[in-house]
């Protein structure tokens, strides 16, 4: 040609598709380019042609195989594939993919550069073919120092559609005998979506690998594979299920667990729990709690002895002191009973990771929380009433009545000073109150109450109402804390005193018939000498005192108790003893055995009188002992005037039941010549009565009287009988008197002359004259000068 223009016209990009699928674009232009030029760093996509909102995505480069040609592929790099991918807005289909790039994008065979497209005028893709593609695993590391899991995928997924439930760790490609698959507990870290995912272990899981010794313990452990519910690429295609993979990276344990809490709390109230938090998983079993001390500011730390605790690998535990430790802390200066006075400091070697890493050492490590109850309860306050005779005690917290123990409290006289003082028993009983766990009522028993009430110088006032705690037993908080000592010399004084104004009553008395003593039980300790019961005790033969109940009051009696006490004891006198003995139907048993008191018979230490017993509601005797004595003769005497011989029994006797014929009058303790046997003809006297009279018949009489060595004066008179010879009221035989036991008796002397009671018709061919006297005469006496007969009764007409 002879003239030749060269081409100066600038190319231009009739139209392009895209294909995600295949991570390409075809480039259509209006001749033939120089695809070597393609430089796809001055493209740019973008959502729409123009306007607000527009947002663009600069391309980092791209391929292409292509030389020369109108219509050419390339091929997105990788990155700029998986930047697409993630964007929700951007070539997702074609109404939003535009294409803009500057004139440097490329040229055409002359050199000329495309004719750029703005920004503003972005051109529309033609085919827009989506992304069906499935992504795939392409391979994972795993840094236990940091505890992470990074998955590496062949395109951008979806970080919010990681499922990590998907994932399994084996120790093997086949056949492992180890796998853990991922839980909840796991979380994704990365906030975007990529094809780049980092996960945070959690703790579940990293217990459970590391539970499985033999799993990721180096890179020929660790193994992994996912499920096609793994994860979805950003235009929604499910990932193709991994098979088993190794692990790329692998970074094992390198890092040395420390301690980052701990906190104390109780469990079942009375458990003590320390709830130790590590940076990592650590090895259980190899925790030793000897290493572990606890102590407060200014007090020694005390080392465990052991608990009870898991030893399945976890990055926390719970332990259960001992009970030894748990009482060996409480036993210290306040230590572990709040967050400020809790220390705790562990030795280096206390516990190992699954890498058989060693703890680091801690030293005053504060709890991040102290609910652990270890303060015992202090007694703030206590009253003493003793109208109710109770004891009411107010601690600082919450008590256990049913560990209370009474004999751990005493009431002292003095703030400083136990001399005069009372320990309770086990006869006062502790109970709570219902309205306030913080109490406790002591009801005192009446050992206690009495024992109280004796010491003059104790509980009589407020000024003399002080209580110690020497043992720290006295009872338990809900958490079983002792409750804290109050010495002797530190008593701590009562709040409220009432003093007793309750009139005491009789509770109960016993009889005993045979010693004549009265046993008196009341409700309260008495003052013995205000007792006088003449004139105020009636014993009576029934309950309610109705008609025909046979009764006797005191006129007296002498108190054998002689000091002051709830029981006095007394004998009745002489007098009351017989007179009740005297009454067949009275005090013969615990049916016929009752009291009324009818006036002021006692009172008690604060002066109060005595409630009255009425006998209409008489209180009958708790226990009657019966008459197991035999009355016994203590003196006689024989009035040989009147023929009367007096017989004193140790008791009243029935009278009814006299038998002269077993009592006997010889001439001593021993008979030596005489003595005479009574008839039936002696009588005794007729009322019961411990004195009886026995009325000898003329024929006894005489009988004794005609003998001049029987009872002629004391020192020949005595008497036995055998125990036939009367009954006490209780039908007990008198004691028998045998020979050679014989009393003396009283001896009166014959003081009236006999008397002539008749004579008979004299005899004249005999010349006997019969004369009768009244009593037995000496004949060695008889005078016969001293007898006239005559003829008359009243005038004498002969006398011889």
């Amino acid at each position: 040609a002879d003239v030749f223009k060269a081409d100066s016209t600038p190319p231009k990009l009739f139209s392009y598709d895209v294909d995600l699928a295949q991570g390409t674009v075809l480039f259509v232009f209006d001749e033939m380019m120089d695809a070597l030029t393609l430089d796809m760093t001055k493209m740019s996509f973008q959502t729409s042609s123009t306007g607000m909102g527009v947002v663009a995505l600069p391309l980092t480069g791209g391929t292409t195989t292509s030389r020369q040609a109108v219509s050419f592929t390339a091929t997105l790099l990788p990155a700029d594939l998986d930047r697409i991918k993630t964007r929700a807005d951007l070539l997702t289909n074609r109404s939003t993919t535009f294409l803009q790039f500057s004139s440097a994008a490329v040229k055409d065979m002359q050199g000329n550069l495309i004719t750029a497209i703005a920004f503003s005028s972005a051109r529309q893709v033609r085919n827009f073919t989506a992304d069906a593609s499935l992504p795939t695993l392409a391979n994972f590391s795993l840094s236990l120092t940091t505890n992470e899991l990074t998955l590496t995928f062949s395109e951008a997924v979806r970080f919010q559609s990681l499922n990590v439930s998907s994932i399994a760790l084996q120790e093997s490609l086949a056949g492992a005998s180890a796998v853990v698959r991922l839980t909840g507990a796991t979380t994704v870290t990365t906030t975007t979506d990529s094809n780049v995912i980092v996960l945070r272990l959690g703790t579940a899981d990293l217990e459970r690998i590391h539970s499985a010794k033999t799993l990721a313990v180096s890179a020929t452990s660790t193994f992994l594979s996912m499920t096609a519910s793994g994860a979805t690429d950003t235009n929604g295609n499910k990932m193709a299920a991994s098979g088993v993979i190794a692990v790329r990276g692998f970074t094992g344990d390198g890092a040395l667990p420390t301690l980052t809490s701990f906190s104390l709390a109780m469990s079942r109230s009375t458990v003590l729990q320390i709830t130790f938090s590590f940076s990592e998983v650590v090895d259980l079993a190899t925790f030793n709690l000897s290493f572990v001390s606890i102590g407060a500011p200014g007090v020694t730390a005390y080392s465990l002895t052991g608990g009870t605790f898991a030893t399945t690998p976890a990055s926390s535990v719970v332990v259960e002191v001992l009970a030894a430790d748990l009482k060996a802390l409480r036993a210290l200066p306040p230590v572990a009973t709040s967050v400020a006075n809790t220390l705790l400091s562990v030795v280096a070697s206390a516990v190992k990771d699954q890498a058989g890493n060693a703890l680091q050492a801690a030293t005053g490590v504060k709890p991040t929380a102290n609910t652990a109850d270890l303060t015992p309860p202090q007694l703030s306050t206590f009253s003493l009433d003793l109208n109710t005779n109770q004891l009411r005690l107010t601690f600082s917290e919450a008590v256990t009545a049913s560990t209370g123990n009474v004999t751990k409290i005493t009431l002292q006289g003095s703030k400083t000073s136990s001399v005069v003082s009372r320990t309770l028993t086990t006869s006062s009983v502790v109970t709570a109150v219902a309205s306030d766990s913080k109490q406790l009522l002591v009801t005192l028993g009446a050992a206690d109450f009495n024992a109280i009430k004796v010491l003059t110088q104790l509980a009589t006032s407020r000024l003399t109402t002080f209580i110690s705690l020497p043992s720290r037993s006295v009872v338990l908080d809900v958490a079983e804390n002792e409750a804290a000592i109050i010495a002797a010399t530190g008593a701590l004084q009562a709040t409220t005193y009432i003093p007793d104004a309750q009139r005491p009553r009789l509770v109960s008395f016993d009889f005993n018939i045979a010693s004549a003593t009265f046993t008196l039980r009341f409700s309260e300790t008495m003052n013995v000498n205000s007792f006088n019961p003449a004139t105020t005790v009636r014993v009576q033969s029934s309950k309610d005192g109705a008609l025909g109940t046979q009764f006797h009051t005191l006129t007296g009696g002498n108190v054998t108790t002689t000091t002051n006490s709830s029981t006095i004891q007394f004998a009745i006198t002489t007098t009351d003893h017989n007179a009740i003995l005297r009454l067949s139907g009275l005090a013969v048993s615990k049916a016929t055995t009752f009291l009324s008191i009818a006036g002021a018979l006692v009172s008690d230490m604060d002066g109060n009188d005595i409630t009255r017993i009425p006998i209409t509601n008489t209180l009958q005797a708790l226990l009657f002992s019966n008459d197991t004595s035999r009355p016994t003769l203590l003196a006689a005497a024989f009035d040989v005037d009147t023929l009367k011989l007096t017989l004193n029994f140790s008791e009243t006797v029935n009278v009814s039941s006299f038998q002269s014929t077993a009592l006997t009058l010889q001439d001593a303790a021993t008979k030596l010549l005489s003595s005479y046997t009574l008839t039936s003809g002696s009588s005794a006297s007729a009322v019961n009565s411990a004195v009886v009279t026995v009325t000898l018949s003329a024929v006894d009489g005489n009988a004794v009287k005609s003998d001049a060595g029987l009872c002629t004066a004391s020192t020949n008179c005595f008497v036995r009988f055998t125990d036939a010879l009367v009954l006490d009221m209780s039908r007990l035989q008198v004691q028998a008197l045998a020979d050679g036991s014989a009393v003396t008796v009283t001896h009166t002397a014959d003081r009236t002359g006999p008397k002539l009671l008749s004579f008979d018709s004299i005899n004249l061919v005999t010349g006997e004259l019969s004369l009768s006297f009244n009593e037995v005469v000496n004949v060695s006496s008889f005078s016969a000068v001293a007898i006239t007969l005559q003829d008359f009764f009243e005038v004498p007409r002969a006398r011889l």
